[in-house]
């Protein structure tokens, strides 16, 4: 079901009014020549000779690397693989960094989002989700000019802040239910206000974990997930009856390619807000 017309304007409106959040997945940056997480769980498993057939789950590639390395040798190749300089934002980075978000968070540990925030002359502030640690809260409230992006899943920039193993996910998840630290209470509000998934999985349950903890039972005043349907058949029931299990808890989900969709949002909040160019 497409998006209507009424829904359209009442994210527009919202994202006008600072009460929206991006929440930004790996399906956001198709098109960067960056490797999707199953790709990049292939070539670690190349590096480290993972004798299992799933070479595609990259938490259990990750798992195996560091099992036969240590903690720090599969983040260090994340690094150089993401180092890459044919990897770089797509006109779907530059479309979200030209809208008037103050917040952005993304389990991304890549730079693409900053450095189209930076081409558009934004100078974004990096804050990183590092459980076990001491809370660190927004001490002075981002601008247009200087917004800020928190990197939930850590940063190529750190690399004991990035979240890619079993174990890791596990730590990530007590952190996130324990409140060790909590969220940032600007960041926190507006998960309760509206929240935008753009390039997730529905079926990535670590997220919706998040939400939960963050949000208990109540449901966000908008909440919706952008994500391009599966073309197996068997995979598409089983995201049909996800689709309408979520969408008891008022959580909208839309099959749309993500690079379209934040083309379009662009196009309508420049109709809406910024008038002909």
């Amino acid at each position: 079901m497409p998006i209507n017309a009424a829904e359209w304007n009442l994210l527009v409106d919202r994202i006008h009014d600072g009460l929206c959040i991006p929440f930004l997945g790996a399906g956001a940056s198709i098109g960067a020549n960056a490797p999707s997480a199953a790709t990049l769980a292939e070539m670690l498993a190349a590096r480290c000779d993972y004798p299992g057939r799933d070479k595609k789950d990259f938490l259990k590639v990750a798992q195996f690397f560091r099992m036969v390395t240590d903690e720090y040798e599969p983040r260090r190749e994340i690094v150089r693989i993401l180092s890459n300089p044919a990897i770089r934002p797509t006109p779907a980075h530059e479309a979200l960094a030209s809208l008037p978000f103050l917040f952005f968070i993304t389990t991304n540990y890549d730079d693409l989002l900053e450095r189209a925030l930076r081409d558009r002359g934004r100078q974004p502030r990096v804050m990183v989700y590092k459980v076990g640690k001491d809370k660190e809260e927004v001490e002075r409230m981002p601008t247009f000019a200087e917004p800020i992006v928190y990197k939930i899943h850590g940063t190529m920039g750190d690399l004991t802040s990035m979240v890619v193993t079993e174990d890791d996910m596990v730590n990530w998840m007590a952190g996130v239910l324990t409140s060790d630290p909590p969220l940032p209470k600007a960041i926190s509000a507006l998960f309760k206000e509206s929240v935008l998934f753009i390039g997730y999985a529905l079926t990535d349950w670590n997220i919706r974990v998040l939400l939960r903890a963050i949000r208990g039972r109540e449901p966000a005043k908008l909440c919706i997930s952008i994500q391009k349907q599966p073309e197996n058949p068997e995979d598409l029931d089983f995201w049909n009856r996800l689709v309408a299990h979520l969408t008891k808890n008022e959580l909208r989900c839309y099959s749309i390619d993500a690079g379209d969709f934040i083309a379009e949002l662009k196009q309508r909040y420049d109709a809406a807000y910024r008038g002909p160019a």
